[in-house]
């Protein structure tokens, strides 16, 4: 299905062009949306978190954030080795059905 008459090429050539600017044209507005949200975003992170540390004490924030950061590898740790428990138990029981 091809246009054969000088008028079909021309209408094509004029739809597909401006098919691919309807496409266009809103991609830039909708990029830098995104961007200035992004960096709105960061901002008020980045702020919150300087409120946080300048309320604690240094010593005290680290001290929080270390304790913090290795409750949470021994719990994951924990976890992990409950599940790989659990995995083990059920391939037992399947062995176990199928003799």
């Amino acid at each position: 299905m091809v246009p054969g008459t000088i008028v079909g090429k021309i209408v094509g050539g004029v739809c597909s062009l401006s098919g691919v600017l309807v496409i266009a044209l809103p991609v830039p507005v909708i990029v830098s949306n995104f961007s200035r949200i992004y960096h709105q975003n960061q901002r008020s992170d980045k702020r919150k978190a300087q409120k946080v540390y300048a309320v604690t004490p240094h010593t005290t924030n680290k001290r929080f954030s270390l304790l913090t950061v290795r409750r949470r590898r021994t719990i994951i740790i924990i976890l992990y080795f409950h599940v790989l428990k659990w995995r083990l138990l059920s391939i037992l029981a399947c062995v176990k059905m199928k003799r």
